[in-house]
């Protein structure tokens, strides 16, 4: 029997789509249906695959679900996936990025999507599969073999096209341009024999991979599967009957490139988080609350400046991404963030919080203190925010009371700090024809 890997390609810092766009959020990370459309896509074609084995021949076993992230993604994604998939670091580029997701499976095939492609149908999946059997038929191979568990896998695949492709016709006039040093020259191509090439595509994965080590030891990049597969099999004059298959793809399978070609939304509702951290005094260490420095003889015992107001902002930020916390990102285990500024740890947080999606909508803060007052600084404090957050000061709201003397905070040993955020996710509407 084969086996089947799925690798959803997700890795791209949509450099592209942000380009004029009045967000910065990486088009992987729209949602759809509540999911990032990485996500959305995966557990789609999950899905389909693993009904589809029941229907078609050959007979296969779905072995690995892929996804590649960028290298500040792989953490947050790995938080929100089943524990089924498996999340692996991308390259910086495409072809990188999928040589890396091969080195994680030894299936026989391997289906690729690209997640800025999220209307895969089960439709053009079958079409796919479709195409593999057929070929098996016309290379002599009988429907009680196909049907066979047995299947000798290698012999079976060298009957078989290396990939089959998705593609739509074109409509309008193409033209190649060609300049040379005397002149640039216009041809007009027939355009029945011109063809766009679309995702999913199902390869051989052993020849992917081979066609992928061959491109990057010639210095070459390839913008999808078929390319770097016709490339590598021209060059080694393989003997194959069909080295590639295509099959009628979908207007739907339309990929997102830029933000022209959708619609974005804001969600109706928002998410609320809260976040709360603690820390003690210690003499000597100048004190910051809210970035604003604080007229006071000790600061906060910490490993960063301490500044807990900003620290329990940062945690309700990642409570609405269900990121987990500020320990995880920023462990005072790490050298790197001794006597870091807090000011800097929000910024990098909530622009990452902003790149997969999010928005703050408001912030209401209550700090639990004795000392210092905090009344002389509200003004201030509230103005930090909105600088660092990009929030209206009549959404920022800042509060402080005592405990009445009990506890640790009562005996002025230190501040307890608890803020909630409101958050937006920006969600697909629709896609422009």
């Amino acid at each position: 029997m084969l086996s089947l890997s799925v690798v959803i390609l997700a890795a791209g810092s949509s450099r592209r789509f942000s380009y004029g766009s009045k967000t910065s959020i990486k088009k992987q990370w729209i949602r759809k249906q509540d999911l990032p459309l990485w996500l959305y896509n995966t557990y789609k074609i999950q899905k389909i695959c693993t009904k589809l084995n029941t229907q078609v021949l050959p007979k296969y076993t779905l072995a690995d679900i892929i996804v590649v992230g960028s290298k500040e993604d792989v953490s947050y994604m790995k938080k929100l996936a089943n524990s089924d998939i498996k999340i692996v670091e991308g390259g910086n580029t495409r072809q990188e990025s999928l040589f890396n997701a091969l080195s994680f499976t030894n299936s026989d095939l391997v289906l690729v999507n690209d997640s800025a492609r999220f209307n895969t149908s089960k439709k053009v999946v079958l079409k796919l599969f479709n195409a593999l059997k057929e070929s098996a038929l016309k290379a002599k191979i009988s429907m009680e073999d196909l049907q066979d568990k047995t299947l000798d896998s290698t012999s079976f695949l060298s009957l078989l096209p290396a990939g089959i492709v998705p593609y739509l016709n074109i409509t309008d006039t193409v033209v190649l341009e060609s300049t040379t040093t005397q002149k640039t020259k216009l041809d007009y191509l027939n355009r029945d024999k011109v063809y766009l090439v679309q995702t999913p595509q199902l390869s051989q994965t052993a020849i992917l991979k081979k066609a992928l080590l061959k491109a990057k030891s010639e210095g070459k990049d390839y913008s999808d599967e078929s390319s770097a597969i016709n490339a590598y099999l021209e060059n080694e004059k393989a003997d194959l009957k069909t080295p590639l298959a295509f099959v009628k793809g979908s207007k739907a399978l339309k990929k997102i490139t830029y933000s022209d070609d959708v619609k974005l939304k804001w969600s109706k509702y928002a998410l609320s988080a809260s976040g709360i951290d603690i820390h003690a005094f210690e003499e000597g260490k100048k004190m910051y609350l809210c970035g604003v420095e604080i007229d006071s003889p000790f600061g906060f015992k910490a490993h960063s400046d301490g500044d807990v107001a900003l620290h329990a902002i940062i945690d309700s930020i990642l409570g609405c991404m269900n990121y987990g916390d500020i320990g995880e990102l920023f462990p005072d285990t790490e050298a790197l963030y001794k006597d870091a500024d807090s000011q800097v740890l929000l910024q990098k947080v909530y622009d990452y919080a902003k790149s997969v999606g999010f928005k703050l909508i408001s912030l209401d803060l209550t700090l639990l203190a004795e000392l210092p007052k905090i009344s002389p600084y509200k003004t201030r404090m509230q103005e930090s925010l909105t600088k660092l957050l990009g929030v209206s000061k009549t959404n920022i709201s800042i509060k402080a009371t005592t405990t009445e003397r009990l506890g640790f905070v009562g005996k002025k040993e230190g501040i307890l700090v608890h803020a909630v955020v409101n958050m937006k996710k920006i969600s697909l509407k629709m896609l422009k024809k």
